[in-house]
């Protein structure tokens, strides 16, 4: 460990990052992959980046989006950009798609009437997902260093 308690590897690269799903902060690096889809196994990574904790995830990939023209992604719910994602599509053919993000002033009365669609959805797309989840988890061990 270094002088101020974090560890010393990747220093340069390493900073402060917040976790919204945790809610809490971290020192460290992410790690960005952008993998195929492999039937019964881990998926085939195509894209790895390593930025600092900071780092939005939207703009670790948008360097790589060009390369994915005309394909499917499915993403956690940090890509449900709008604009972005009408841009792409008509642009590269390319869709992402996210689960279902609530939408601020969206009334309670609507919120309901959409719910069984939006969970329906927003289930199959963290399906498709599951097996990158489960690399990453290969990745994130609570293993002392």
């Amino acid at each position: 460990m270094s002088k101020t308690g974090r560890r010393a590897v990747a220093r340069a690269l390493s900073d402060k990052g917040f976790c919204s799903t945790k809610n809490s902060h971290y020192y460290g690096v992410k790690l960005h992959v952008v993998a195929k889809h492999a039937p019964y196994t881990l998926p085939v990574p195509e894209f790895v980046g390593l930025t600092p904790a900071s780092t939005h995830d939207l703009t670790a990939v948008r360097p790589i989006l060009p390369k994915l023209a005309g394909k499917a992604l499915f993403g956690d719910k940090i890509y449900a950009d709008q604009p972005l994602n009408k841009n792409l599509e008509k642009q590269q053919n390319t869709f992402i798609y996210t689960p279902v993000k609530l939408v601020k002033g969206q009334s309670e009365q609507e919120r309901q009437h959409n719910k069984a669609a939006d969970d329906l959805f927003s289930k199959a797309v963290s399906t498709v997902r599951q097996p990158i989840e489960s690399l990453f988890n290969w990745f994130v061990c609570p293993c002392i260093w």
